[in-house]
């Protein structure tokens, strides 16, 4: 029984924050929504290294957020 109790102690213990504040964890859609971003910023910067003309026109042209969106020039 004082296995179990260790045990669940633990669990909890790990489940909230400091002070015993419920932790906040950032849902799937919003994390995968971040590292869309930074992986298309890592991108852009990459292609700046190579053809800045061309980073430009992806800058401009992409838009990030709830959707990620290529507008060409109309």
């Amino acid at each position: 029984m004082r296995q179990e109790i260790d045990f669940l102690a633990r669990e909890l213990a790990a489940a909230a924050g400091l002070g015993g504040r419920n932790r906040k964890a950032g849902s799937y859609a919003e994390r995968a929504r971040v590292n869309v971003t930074r992986a298309i910023g890592a991108t852009l910067r990459r292609i700046r290294t190579a053809d800045a003309s061309l980073a430009r026109h992806l800058a401009l042209r992409i838009k990030t957020g709830n959707f990620c969106v290529y507008r060409p020039e109309a």
